[in-house]
């Protein structure tokens, strides 16, 4: 490829093969600058993708085990304190921690990123209803502190309904936060692996560049520089009354073949009359008595 850059830039002449040998090495080296870019946005999309897939989510699927075990914490104490003013304030904590859990879930289902994440999360939502209309059952039969039966009835149905509900959705969302956590694990190694490939091949890249940029400047140099030298020895020949002698040859179409011809040319025109004196003087001295 560089073989052919370097043939058509010799067809060109001196002033546009130089632009044009500049121009292409400050090409080949941007390259480096749009990988590294290109890279950049890459790694910085996936990490944005991993922060809200897996790191804030992980922090909102906290969030909804915390609500959800508040909530189990604020039943119980609501039928179990005798004195009515902390009955009212548990259960109105209740309340706002299953406002709050719902809205909690919601958000974590914005987050589910793989099919594992969404059988376990399907199974909660699917449970979590159930959990709390009992939950709500006991609530409503067990916060009259007057009335004994009734809460001694709430706190059984909490213990015979309550609590095995309340393990199986508290040991699905355990298992959404592994799955979450496991899945980001590997999404970081496969960062990790981005990154080292990125850098390998931004130096990759650049090493690329400066050995493009240095063969195609010694090649522009050499046909140059080696075309005129050739010039220069003829010229010193041609200085000392060598005009037979040939010029050499150009392979390039540019300003020095263009000084080759009209030297060429010039050394025709000098020989033709050197020629002809020498035939002259020839004639004349076989003449001579």
């Amino acid at each position: 490829m560089i073989q052919k850059l370097i043939e058509k830039l010799n067809k060109k002449r001196l002033k546009e093969r130089i632009s044009s040998a500049i121009v292409m090495v400050a090409l080949i080296v941007s390259i480096s600058g749009v990988v590294g870019a290109v890279s950049g946005i890459i790694v910085s999309n996936r990490y944005n993708y991993a922060l809200k897939n897996y790191g804030f989510s992980q922090g909102d699927i906290g969030k909804m085990m915390i609500t959800f075990s508040d909530t189990r914490s604020y039943l119980r104490a609501t039928i179990g304190y005798q004195d009515e003013n902390l009955v009212n304030s548990c259960a109105e904590n209740y309340e706002k921690k299953k406002e709050s859990c719902q809205q909690y879930t919601k958000e974590v289902k914005n987050t589910v990123s793989s099919a594992d994440e969404e059988k376990i999360y399907n199974s909660i939502t699917e449970k979590l209803n159930d959990y709390f209309d009992t939950c709500d059952a006991v609530l409503e039969k067990g916060k009259n502190t007057q009335d004994i039966d009734a809460r001694h009835e709430a706190q059984q149905m909490a213990y015979d309904q309550v609590a095995p509900i309340y393990e199986e959705i508290y040991q699905n969302m355990v298992k959404l936060m592994d799955a979450n956590t496991e899945h980001g694990d590997k999404l970081e190694k496969i960062l990790t692996m981005v990154e080292l490939i990125t850098l390998i091949a931004i130096i990759a890249v650049i090493a690329l560049a400066i050995f493009a940029a240095r063969r195609i400047g010694r090649v522009l140099a050499q046909n140059i520089v080696d075309p005129l030298d050739q010039l220069g020895a003829r010229f010193d020949t041609f200085a000392k009354g060598d005009l037979s002698s040939e010029f050499p040859e150009m392979t390039s179409e540019d300003e020095i073949s263009e000084m080759v011809i009209v030297a060429r040319e010039m050394a025709k025109n000098l020989f033709r009359p050197v020629m002809i004196a020498t035939s002259i003087s020839e004639v004349s001295a076989q003449r001579m008595p």
